[in-house]
């Protein structure tokens, strides 16, 4: 099973096909299923921006957390 960039779904097709698909876009094809689960689930997507966008969030989400301190005298 294929999904686009855009998340519609393509359908059914081969490695190749699904790979040229992805070339021709410039962008990556990325296994998002396991690969005991029928059919495999890729999805075509820029996995570089996907990986910075999910750092940024991580460290934006971090700087949120408050940290107290407790001081005894």
């Amino acid at each position: 099973m294929l999904i686009g960039p855009n998340g519609e779904k393509e359908g059914i097709l081969s490695f190749d096909e699904a790979y040229e698909k992805a070339s021709k876009l410039s962008l990556d094809l990325v296994q998002v299923s396991s690969e005991d689960s029928d059919p495999v689930v890729c999805k075509i997507m820029d996995y570089g921006k996907f990986v910075f966008d999910r750092k940024k969030n991580a460290s934006a989400s971090k700087a949120k957390v408050k940290r107290t301190t407790t001081k005894e005298i």
